[in-house]
């Protein structure tokens, strides 16, 4: 699957900023400066909704190793732990509406790639292990 980026629309994108501003504006007194840094570290702004092909997995694979991998929205365990044996986080491709902004039951791109590649960014590769870096 891909994630074409090219059909968002300009409604996606803002909610894509409501969402980033809202975080951005809690995250420093609430998580930790490696979270915070991972942010910088895969390029995601309030601006635009992250393109996976061209900005997100480019930098995350210089950096780690890792890339995303869009998907449908919940897959079934085995293929969710697959991709990740594989280095591949699972994203979904679709966002919510801005009625959705406070609450949706299913995770959709913005829970997946803001709440969870930042991370992803702060591992690094060693010859013989994965390390964390602090």
């Amino acid at each position: 699957m891909q994630q074409d980026f090219n059909n968002y629309s300009p409604s996606d994108h803002q909610v894509w900023r409501t969402l980033f501003e809202r975080q951005m504006e809690q995250l420093p007194l609430m998580a930790s400066k490696t979270y915070v840094e991972g942010i910088e570290k895969v390029g995601f702004v309030a601006n635009h909704i992250p393109n996976f092909e061209t900005e997100t997995n480019p930098r995350l694979r210089v950096l780690t190793g890792w890339e995303v991998e869009p998907v449908t929205g919940l897959i079934p365990e085995r293929d969710f732990f697959e991709l990740l044996a594989n280095k591949k986080f699972p994203a979904s491709t679709w966002l919510r509406t801005p009625e959705q902004l406070a609450y949706l039951e299913e995770p959709d791109m913005f829970h997946d790639t803001f709440g969870h590649v930042p991370l992803l960014a702060c591992w690094r590769i060693s010859p013989s292990v994965i390390l964390w870096q602090n």
